[in-house]
């Protein structure tokens, strides 16, 4: 096998593709296997054959883009990319030789497994067989096989010897490694030792310090100075820098080199804390500790000599400490005295404070609330005016009677905002303008008309008891209850009717966000409802399981909107416009709508929408649970009341309730963009409260007597709020006079 050990892998690659080649060339060649097969024939000859059909192999591209191509042979194929050093490698006589190598390469598997499974190379391998003997008549003959062998014997001892060359010199290495691992541990045991000397005998300072200090400190005239005379705070300050000087004395005079030095101070930073040291702390400790009590070096004297000192001066310095710590004591004790009345003092000042806010508190809210009515009444008479000036309004009232086209909520609401417009340019009072030059005709009309008509359940208002007396008004109030009940139903949200752009462009934003929810909502609801059948909970547990589920639907709704993304057309330019459903810039530019749902609407509310969305969108199963769902929750909550009343004895009127449920079809959610987003009416049990248009006409005085008793009920809730905020006052006030009493 020729030797490619040395070569690089790319070198390597290059050959053998040069004997792949020069294999496919051979095969069929009939000269040279003629050379092989012949006895006549000499391995120079064999080789300078060969060495004549290598030199062609090796052509660099043709930098002269095809001018010379008619000089080259076809019938040799190129090999490219291979440098001149590489075709000496194939041109190398020596052993092994270039047809010695190509022997090799056909009839070796590790050199080329390609040209080693070739069938059709037999003939060549037989005659390469035979290279080897032509190679040794020419080399010499026997002479040659014995410089053979001699040479094999020859390697054979230099390669034992270099064995043991390299055995002896791995032992010597392996003593060597020995040798210097024991002198190692035996430095680091000499090294231990040393450093356990040196850091005993810097424990021993560390011991002997403050003693020595305690000693320089009594037999010196200032030091004793500064507890003379009566005294009630420490002189700490003054007595640390005497014994601070006491302390370096004692550092010199132990004359430390830098390595004790060092472990002195992480001894004293280990017992005593950090650099500055209150001294004078350690010293009283030196001088009170108690021999028969085992502390740890930190606190008191290592040594136990310095509390048995019985010098006359020791004796006189602990008694005059023993006077500073009750005089300190004492004026402790004093000043927490009036520390406390201090805090007395100053907790009811604050008290003050907060009364005369609470008051200010108050008055601003009377005054918010008396504010609120004025301008109140001042957009309600803007309002009762517009109201009348619709009922006379030719086109307005055209438009109540005559055939409902997909517009025809925009077009009533343009003439709603119209008529308010003009009102407010015939008035000096900027507080009576109109604000809704920019909202929509939809929330225009409800705005403006509907609420102050019908009323508003979740807005808190209440509808206008003076309109109805006008028989003009009471019959365009029965044309719009009319128009809400067969055209244009409610939504349970907005709780009021769609414009022809929310019904286009916000319905679909809203089923597309139910129909992300549907299976989720579904699961848990047949789950309630199975509950409930098999009696397995109360009322109370099924009425909260509905506002559970109602609650999860609002989650649901609400992940689904921040995910989503809707076309939306922009009315202004006809735009389609893209963006998520969740505030997305169509919305606020368009319409300036900031949500698709009313979040301030119970969880019962969700459910319903969601549950008209099931029935008008075919999903019959769903529909038909929370359908069932809601039904048994509507008889659960009359069986109830029924209850209540039996058990308790009393007589209940049937009142119609104030927050009236609609029954029209789910819209959008979100108010204009000048709008709070929740503030929403529900006008249909408005209406529905406000009777039947045929015996409203035919009982004219008994709508004139209710209406006076909803206006008097009107002023009565005003009185009662007016009276409320009135009494909170008057506690609160009373409060006050105690509090200033005390």
């Amino acid at each position: 096998m020729y030797r490619t050990a040395t070569l690089p892998p790319s070198e390597k690659c290059q050959i053998k593709t040069a004997y792949c080649k020069l294999t496919n060339i051979l095969t069929n060649d009939t000269p040279f296997l003629e050379l092989l097969n012949t006895p006549t024939s000499t391995a120079q000859d064999i080789q300078t054959y060969l060495l004549s059909k290598i030199s062609p192999l090796v052509r660099y591209p043709d930098p002269y883009n095809g001018l010379f191509s008619h000089l080259v042979d076809p019938a040799i194929p190129p090999v490219y990319h291979v440098n001149k050093a590489l075709l000496e490698k194939l041109k190398v006589t020596r052993r092994p030789d270039c047809v010695q190598r190509l022997m090799s390469h056909v009839s070796t598997g590790g050199v080329c497994a390609e040209c080693f499974e070739r069938s059709d190379l037999e003939t060549l391998r037989t005659g390469l067989g035979k290279y080897e003997e032509k190679r040794v008549v020419m080399m010499g003959g026997e002479k040659y096989l014995e410089e053979l062998e001699k040479n094999r014997q020859q390697g054979m001892e230099r390669r034992e010897l270099q064995r043991r060359a390299e055995q002896e010199r791995k032992e010597w290495q392996r003593r060597e490694e020995e040798r210097q691992k024991l002198e190692r541990e035996r430095k680091w045991e000499e090294d231990r030792r040393v450093f356990r000397l040196k850091w005993q005998q810097a424990e021993q300072w560390a011991d002997n310090v403050y003693c020595v200090m305690t000693e320089a400190a009594i037999k010196n005239p200032d030091f004793l100075a500064l507890f003379e005379g009566p005294l009630d705070r420490t002189p700490t300050v003054l007595a640390n820098i005497i014994l601070e000087m006491e302390f370096r004395k004692f550092v010199d005079k132990c004359d430390m080199n830098e390595e004790l030095r060092g472990h002195f101070d992480a001894i004293m930073k280990d017992r005593h804390g950090s650099a500055p040291l209150d001294h004078f702390r350690f010293v009283r400790l030196h001088l009170s500790s108690d021999s028969r009590m085992k502390q740890p070096p930190s606190r008191g004297c290592p040594t136990l000599r310095c509390p048995w000192y019985k010098h006359p001066e020791v004796l006189e310095l602990k008694q005059r400490l023993l006077v500073l710590d009750q005089a300190i004591k004492v004026r402790l004790e004093q000043e927490a005295v009036a520390a406390g009345f201090l805090l007395v003092q100053k907790r009811a000042e604050m008290e003050e404070e907060r009364i005369r806010r609470e008051i200010e508190r108050l008055r601003l809210a009377r005054k918010w609330q008396v504010e609120t009515r004025r301008l109140q009444r001042k957009t309600d008479k803007r309002r009762c005016y517009s109201a009348k000036v619709l009922s006379v309004h030719s086109t307005f009232m055209e438009l109540l009677r005559g055939d409902r086209s997909w517009t025809w909520i925009d077009e009533v609401g343009k003439i709603v905002a119209v008529v308010h417009t003009d009102f407010a340019k015939e008035t000096k009072d900027t507080e009576s303008h109109f604000p809704g030059k920019s909202w929509r005709p939809g929330y225009t009309l409800a705005e403006e008309l509907l609420w102050h008509l019908f009323g508003k359940s979740r807005g808190g208002n209440d509808p206008c008891m003076e309109c109805p007396m006008v028989p003009s008004v009471q019959e365009m109030k029965e044309l719009l209850r009319k128009a809400l009940e067969l055209d244009f139903p409610v939504d349970l949200h907005f709780q009021r009717p769609l414009d022809s752009w929310e019904r286009q462009n916000v319905i679909p934003m809203r089923l597309w966000c139910y129909e992300k929810v549907a299976s989720t909502i579904s699961t848990e609801a047949r789950e309630i409802l199975s509950n409930s059948q098999d009696g397995g909970s109360s009322p109370q547990n099924f009425k909260d399981s509905i506002e559970k589920l109602g609650s999860k639907l609002r989650e649901e709704l609400e992940k689904a909107q921040s995910k989503g993304r809707i076309k939306v057309q922009d009315p202004r330019t006809d735009r389609r416009l893209s963006g998520k459903v969740r505030e997305t810039k169509a919305l606020l530019d368009c319409t300036g709508l900031k949500t698709l749902w009313d979040h301030s609407a119970p969880a019962r509310v969700y459910l319903e929408d969601f549950e008209r969305y099931n029935w008008g969108n075919h999903y019959s199963v769903l529909g038909q649970v929370l359908r069932d769902l809601l039904e048994k929750s509507r008889s659960g909550q009359e069986m109830m009341l029924d209850s209540h009343v039996a058990s308790t004895g009393l007589c209940v009127e049937a009142v119609e309730p104030v927050d009236g449920r609609s029954s029209a079809a789910n819209g959008p959610d979100g108010p204009d963009a000048h709008d709070s987003g929740s503030d929403v009416g529900n006008l249909e049990d408005r209406a529905g409260r406000h009777g039947n248009g045929a015996e409203e006409a035919a009982n004219d005085n008994d709508d004139e007597t209710q209406n006076e008793a909803d206006a008097n009920t009107g002023d009565k809730r005003k009185r009662d709020c007016s009276a409320d905020l009135d009494l909170e006052m008057e506690e609160s006030e009373k409060k006050i006079r105690i509090t200033g009493t005390m």
